[in-house]
């Protein structure tokens, strides 16, 4: 008989903030992607939105992040970095689509997303090795 292998991170239940603020991130995504390929939004103007949308979902899940970890676990303090720093990233993202000129806004606002997940992967890496 064979144990069930258990985690290092106990984890609390999802918040249903954290569903709803998902689903209607999803729903809106889904609603302009309709609205571009009937011709009422423009594709540009489409791209920034998505964008934006990245860029919040980047912001609440790295605020329900710290929400999903027990308080007392080892990996508490690497999730609240992670929080903080995914929010902060996910500020960053939605405030560069808004202000970036439309020639450079990709590339910046994709580099930005991607450095923020790897200082949370290197992060994360590096407090919970000693677990």
């Amino acid at each position: 008989m064979t144990s069930k292998p258990q985690s290092k991170l106990p984890l609390a239940p999802a918040p249903l903030a954290l569903y709803l603020a998902v689903g209607g991130l999803a729903v809106l995504a889904a609603g302009l992607g309709v609205a571009t390929l009937t011709g009422r939004v423009d594709h540009m103007v489409a791209v920034r939105y998505f964008g934006i949308f990245m860029g919040l979902l980047m912001l609440v899940s790295g605020n329900a992040l710290p929400k999903l970890v027990q308080p007392q676990a080892a990996g508490a303090r690497a999730a609240r970095i992670a929080g903080w720093l995914l929010v902060l990233g996910g500020l960053a993202v939605v405030g560069l689509w808004i202000l970036m000129p439309e020639a450079s806004r990709i590339l910046v606002t994709s580099a930005t997303g991607l450095a923020i997940f790897a200082l949370v992967l290197v992060v994360a890496v590096i407090m919970t090795a000693g677990m």
